[in-house]
């Protein structure tokens, strides 16, 4: 799998990165061998443009691709924080990935 962290205009805390990289890995650890790769993608949407009165200002977007073709997959998650967005995120993408994978064993 090969995976990277790509963040917004503001940099990323090592510590987020390696909570990202450990949350996907573990999520798709047993489907690496279908997986080709994840981009994972921190934004901080904090404009009152973008916000309209909203505090989930911090968005997480995982884009991964499978083998065997279909195109990628991707989820999006937006929480108070980068943490809960990454968590969030994750949870759409481990659900939308394997809901996608066992339907290519039928």
């Amino acid at each position: 799998m090969d995976l990277r962290v790509i963040d917004g205009p503001l940099p990323t805390s090592d510590t987020l990165v390696a909570h990202a990289t450990h949350k996907v890995r573990r999520a798709l650890d047993r489907l690496a061998l279908r997986v080709g790769w994840i981009d994972v993608r921190l934004f901080d949407d904090n404009s009152p443009a973008k916000r309209a009165g909203r505090q989930l200002d911090k968005r997480c977007a995982i884009q991964v691709a499978l083998a065997g073709g279909g195109g990628p997959v991707h989820v999006e998650s937006n929480a108070a924080d980068f943490y809960a967005a990454v968590d969030g995120a994750v949870a759409k993408l481990k659900k939308l990935v394997s809901k996608k994978t066992s339907r290519r064993k039928r």
